[in-house]
């Protein structure tokens, strides 16, 4: 697999990009060893879902979110309110695992 780019919408009204990696950064091939790999994911808010949007992701308790998570670790999350975007910074062994979440 090729390093790609690809845009997806997913069903919490987020642009999500998703730099997907190399074949060879998944697992080192001699010792079967995983690697966990860092993403940077851009997400914007379709047109005219800002306040649905907020709406949803204000009303979930913090044990909601980390549920939300799934097996990856978030470092950091920004966001800019007024254009209804924002940057997530998350590590993970898996990038389908990665997919899987942001596209749910």
């Amino acid at each position: 697999m090729r390093d790609s780019l690809l845009p997806a919408k997913n069903s919490k009204s987020h642009l999500c990009n998703i730099k997907r990696p190399s074949d060879n950064l998944i697992a080192d091939r001699k010792s079967k060893k995983v690697l966990t790999m860092k993403f940077m994911i851009l997400r914007q808010f379709h047109p005219g879902k800002l306040h649905e949007g907020y709406s949803h992701f204000c009303k979930m308790t913090p044990q909601q979110d980390a549920e939300d998570r799934g097996g990856r670790t978030q470092i950091g999350r920004w966001h800019d309110l007024a254009r209804g975007r924002g940057v997530i910074i998350c590590e993970s062994d898996s990038a389908e695992a990665l997919a899987n979440w942001a596209l749910n």
